[in-house]
């Protein structure tokens, strides 16, 4: 703590009366009395800045604890690879301020400012100042204050210390999401549920799939995206039997992508599906024409129908259209006996058997 010497003037006067004389004893005394300040120093100061690549982004210059200040010159240097300070706006010295960027792409700016008629107090903005971001992720520069001068109102100079900045270029990706899991395995598709990010320049995510856990970065194919809010989605686009590997990734209003989210799969089994035969048996003379209807179908199926030897002897391709949902097996020229079937469908298959008496 600093000593700060306090001059205090006494004027006394002392009266002495002695019978009927009047003596007057005028006595002035100079005292000098110290003890030590409570004062703080005042600090011009930058704060520390991050920001991401290629970013601009506007700071006070603040000066803090002043006991009074009317002028104040300082420069401001950095290095001119990573950061750029291209603008210098005026703070709380309204009467005049100048911003001085000719040695800006040495690396150091200047900037003067005063009021008149007074002076400023406390905590002041002496500028606020634009640096934009020229480096890489990770490059750091020094915001370093160097005091030219500063004076009160009366032209006195008072002493200022500096709390120089650092300004550092950062990575802005957001972070994986995490949680990911199969919510539910319905009829015609996998429903995919995750944490939600918590990053406020978040833009959505991005789902990804693949047939094999392996070669993310060059094989994953983008099925979808989502919008930040959304944190669940409903692949409909898959084919059985399969197995499906999934991850995602989470991305920015400026489109940068987190990395993967951890990886979920799924096995997509064929399931029984609920074909109709009729006749099934189909014995001649009990029906008008002789053939075998398959309803109940789906979008598109594909019927194979073998002998009790296992030789193909039809295949019939059906796909959905508008009054549909059936198709038929014309055995004409088939003889009696037992005839086995299979039906797949992208939701499932079926199998199953099928007797013509003639």
């Amino acid at each position: 703590m600093t000593e700060q010497t306090n001059k205090i003037f006494l004027n006394i006067k002392i009266f002495f009366v002695k019978g009927r004389i009047n003596c007057k004893l005028l006595l002035t005394l100079l005292l000098f009395i110290s003890f030590p300040s409570l004062a703080k120093s005042a600090t011009v100061s930058i704060d520390d800045v991050e920001v991401v690549p290629r970013q601009e982004i506007t700071v006070p210059v603040m000066l803090y604890d002043s006991p009074g200040i009317a002028a104040i010159g300082i420069e401001i240097h950095y290095n001119p690879g990573i950061v750029m300070i291209t603008t210098g706006t005026v703070g709380d010295f309204d009467w005049f301020f100048a911003f001085n960027d000719t040695e800006a792409l040495n690396g150091w700016v200047t900037i003067n400012a005063y009021i008149t008629g007074g002076q400023l107090e406390g905590d002041v903005k002496i500028a606020d100042i634009t640096l934009q971001a020229l480096g890489d992720i990770g490059d750091t520069s020094p915001l370093n204050i160097v005091i030219l001068a500063a004076a009160n109102q009366v032209g006195d100079n008072i002493s200022v210390e500096v709390d120089n900045g650092i300004f550092c270029i950062i990575d802005s990706a957001p972070s994986a999401p995490t949680g990911l899991h199969i919510c539910s395995q319905e009829a015609k598709g996998v429903v995919l549920c995750w944490d939600s990010n918590t990053e406020e320049d978040l833009n959505g995510y991005k789902i990804y799939r693949k047939l094999t856990d392996s070669n993310w970065e060059s094989n994953a194919v983008l099925i979808a995206t989502t919008r930040a809010d959304i944190t669940s989605y409903k692949d409909e686009d898959v084919v059985v039997p399969n197995t499906y590997y999934y991850r995602i990734k989470a991305t920015n209003v400026m489109s940068e992508d987190s990395g993967w989210s951890n990886t979920v799969s799924i096995d997509i089994i064929q399931d029984e599906i609920e074909v109709v035969i009729c006749p099934n048996p189909y014995i001649a003379g009990e029906n008008v024409s002789e053939k075998i209807t398959f309803s109940n179908l789906s979008q598109k199926e594909t019927i194979r129908i073998y002998t009790i030897s296992g030789k193909l002897i039809k295949t019939i391709e059906y796909e959905y259209m508008i009054g549909g949902g059936s198709t038929e097996w014309d055995i004409s020229g088939i003889s009696s006996g037992i005839y086995f079937y299979t039906i797949i469908s992208p939701e499932g298959k079926k199998t199953g058997k099928v007797s013509i008496i003639k």
